[in-house]
């Protein structure tokens, strides 16, 4: 498997919504440190907008999350993190659409109530952010992401225990 970064040093818009509130979120619902952040890889040719490794508090567990960055398409949020969902322990939409996070679940449920289930089944998260104008954001769980023992492994997994140290049960 090859993965790659294609993206790096250029600005994509939508990494805006993966800051320090989003992070500090996603630390407190699993009780976890991330310790390391990759930011457009490429994951048997799929991007993955981002892979956030975390070590477990209580026990130092390494725990690997995936990230689809969105701000208007949900469906296609959707379609791609279903799609990418096997290789992470959790998986988690970030979108700033709140204002019609209803109506794409609504079109979801009309249009393709297949995908909507497979989203629920495969336990894809959702944290809808809320940007301030003061810089503040403000984070809401709108679906919970629920642990997966079986991740893939990617290459990447092995330089990141390596970095990090501690076990990685969880993801071999």
């Amino acid at each position: 498997m090859i993965e790659k970064n294609n993206w790096e040093g250029k600005t994509i818009y939508e990494d805006k919504l993966l800051n320090k509130y989003t992070i500090s979120f996603i630390e407190n619902l699993h009780n976890c440190e991330v310790v390391k952040i990759l930011k457009h890889f490429y994951v048997k040719d799929k991007e993955i907008d981002a892979i956030l490794y975390c070590r477990t508090l209580n026990k130092g567990l390494m725990r690997k999350v995936g990230i689809e960055l969105k701000e208007v398409d949900l469906e296609k949020a959707v379609v791609q993190a279903v799609e990418r969902r096997d290789f992470f322990n959790y998986f988690y939409i970030i979108t700033n659409a709140y204002f019609y996070i209803g109506e794409a679940f609504r079109k979801l449920v009309l249009n393709s109530p297949n995908l909507l289930k497979e989203m629920i089944t495969k336990s894809v998260g959702m944290i809808s952010v809320i940007e301030y104008e003061n810089g503040k954001n403000e984070c809401f769980l709108i679906l919970p992401s629920k642990f997966k023992r079986d991740a893939v492994e990617i290459e990447t997994d092995r330089k990141i225990k390596e970095f990090i140290g501690g076990r990685h049960e969880a993801v071999l």
